[in-house]
């Protein structure tokens, strides 16, 4: 389960623009709930703020970031998301990226799992820490802390009540900020 941008769905493990052209695996299903929050660009934001206002505004819960100034990006973005009949926002505090994941965790991901399926789950780092949010049931002020480390595999092993069988997966130390 993936967002929608085509890298996404590479071969695990072949990174390199040669495999542009392969076929994703036949199970990949795509939804725009997994895509990155919504924000003006990084780094023209950095440039501007500095940053450690752009990581306050990455990582707080119900702060948005500045909204995006780019007309076609704007547009691009509005014609993806009209065919859903949803608003789209300018600009997204990581609560509203969490609002949107879980309906997808409990509509799709969560019937997998209880089929006995594994699921591997491809996004970008604020949609991961939404659901790491929500599976560890970290409080709001906390989920600012989670570090996702940029290619690097976290597994979480759930309980039959789809709890966490370890806080932070596989990796906590490397997740948790404060535990570094």
């Amino acid at each position: 389960m993936t967002h929608p941008q085509r890298r996404a769905t590479r071969p695990t493990g072949s990174p390199g623009p040669a495999d542009e052209t392969a076929s994703a695996p036949r199970n990949v299903r795509r939804t725009w709930r997994l895509n990155e929050r919504l924000a003006e660009s990084g780094a023209r934001v950095r440039d501007e703020v500095g940053d450690e206002q752009l990581l306050h505004w990455r990582r707080s819960w119900d702060v948005p970031p500045p909204a995006e100034q780019n007309t076609r990006r704007c547009w691009e973005r509005e014609a993806r998301y009209r065919r859903l009949g949803i608003p789209v926002p300018s600009a997204e505090p990581l609560e509203d990226v969490h609002a949107r994941l879980i309906p997808y965790w409990e509509a799709a991901i969560i019937p997998n799992l209880r089929a006995s399926r594994t699921v591997l789950i491809v996004a970008h780092g604020n949609a991961l820490r939404a659901l790491i949010k929500h599976l560890d049931d970290l409080p709001d002020d906390t989920v600012g802390k989670v570090r996702i480390p940029t290619g690097m595999s976290l597994e979480y092993r759930l309980d039959s009540s789809l709890r966490p069988l370890v806080p932070g997966g596989s990796s906590p130390s490397l997740l948790f900020e404060s535990r570094r």
